[in-house]
């Protein structure tokens, strides 16, 4: 045997090399934090239900929201007990009329709120609702348009949805309006002040709109300041021209910037409301220890040389004194207290079992 034989004889068959297992890496997966306490949110409601509520919600009686006014149908097929998890036993006690049949319609008060917004609304609560993979993943979505994004805070203002209304209304005002570039044209001040019945000249929108016209519109520096200022003359901006009057009588818009006059017309505003409530509420317990708050109408009418007969016959015609030295005091509506909204393991009260 050769030497090249025995050599093939006696070395071992070299070895394959065994193939490199490579083991996926698992993925470490960031905990969510828990959610903190309930905000009111349609998002929030949702996540803090669980999953056989939120189906079990399409079930039982449904209505169809209509225009209180022309009876167009906004939403049709809406399960009332959807609209009583998400809003509140209160939407159903002020806008079904007739609450000892069955209910099959929503009237909607036509000042109040708009279809689109009333429809987008809708659609997202239906979707969270459904099952797990289709449902929103996220909070009700900002319209891309000033007019849906009013309409949409209107719509969530109708249905007790405050927490969505203010988030919505907050993107809009900070960061649409408050953003430099921002172009306000004379239609968002037409959509504003003379639009949807005039509800949003008292709101943070008609203030945006004062702060545009004092900042923008006086000196001329705005490209369309001349069709605005033409807008001012005329009848049906009257309550704007006022308004933006006062504040140049009163000049401490000079020294605030855009969020500090916002600031400031909103409390403004707050501390109104309050005095009000105060007035309501001693008229209602029959305080006369002390003289009543008057409102600015009444500071304007008064005067001081009216002597005390004449303005004891005024109290007599006008209804409140019968001459027994105790006035008779003014009907004042109470305010009946809110219902606490429904959580994931509220039950259903007795009054809606029917529903």
């Amino acid at each position: 045997m050769s030497a090249a034989n025995m050599d093939e004889a006696t070395l071992p068959e070299t070895e394959e090399p065994s193939p490199v297992i490579r083991r996926k890496l698992r993925k470490n997966w960031k905990r969510l934090a828990p959610l903190e306490g309930h905000t009111g949110r349609l998002f929030d409601t949702m996540q803090h239900t669980d999953n056989r509520t939120l189906i079990a919600l399409k079930s039982g009686f449904t209505v169809d929201i209509v225009n209180a006014d022309t009876k167009k149908i906004y939403v049709r097929n809406v399960p009332l007990r959807m609209l009583w998890h998400f809003c509140g036993v209160s939407v159903l006690d002020r806008f079904i009329p007739d609450r000892n049949g069955r209910p099959d319609r929503l009237k909607i008060p036509v000042k109040e709120a708009e279809k689109s917004g009333v429809a987008r609304v809708m659609r997202y609560m239906r979707r969270a609702c459904k099952a797990g993979s289709v449902r929103p993943t996220g909070e009700l979505r900002v319209p891309p348009s000033l007019a849906a994004g009013i309409e949409t805070i209107r719509a969530c203002r109708v249905f007790g949805l405050h927490a969505d209304a203010d988030r919505i209304e907050d993107v809009i005002i900070d960061e649409w309006i408050g953003n430099e570039a921002w172009y306000m044209t004379d239609e968002h001040v037409e959509l504003i002040w003379d639009g949807y019945h005039g509800s949003l000249r008292d709101t943070v929108f008609g203030d945006v709109i004062v702060w545009f016209v004092l900042t923008e519109v006086q000196d001329k520096s705005h490209p369309l300041a001349e069709e605005i200022r033409w807008m001012l003359d005329q009848d049906y901006y009257e309550t704007l021209k006022a308004r933006v009057t006062e504040e140049v009588q009163r000049k401490m818009w000079r020294l605030e910037d855009h969020d500090q006059f916002l600031g400031r017309c909103q409390w403004e505003r707050a501390e109104q409301m309050r005095k009000e409530e105060e007035r309501a509420d001693r008229l209602l317990r029959g305080y006369h220890q002390g003289p009543l708050p008057m409102s600015n109408e009444e500071q304007a009418a008064f005067h001081h040389g009216t002597s005390a007969k004449a303005l004891g016959i005024e109290i007599m015609q006008a209804g409140l004194w019968d001459g027994t030295g105790v006035g008779a005091l003014q009907d004042v509506p109470v305010r009946s207290l809110e219902h606490p909204r429904a959580g994931a393991d509220t039950p259903v009260p007795k009054s809606l079992g029917r529903y």
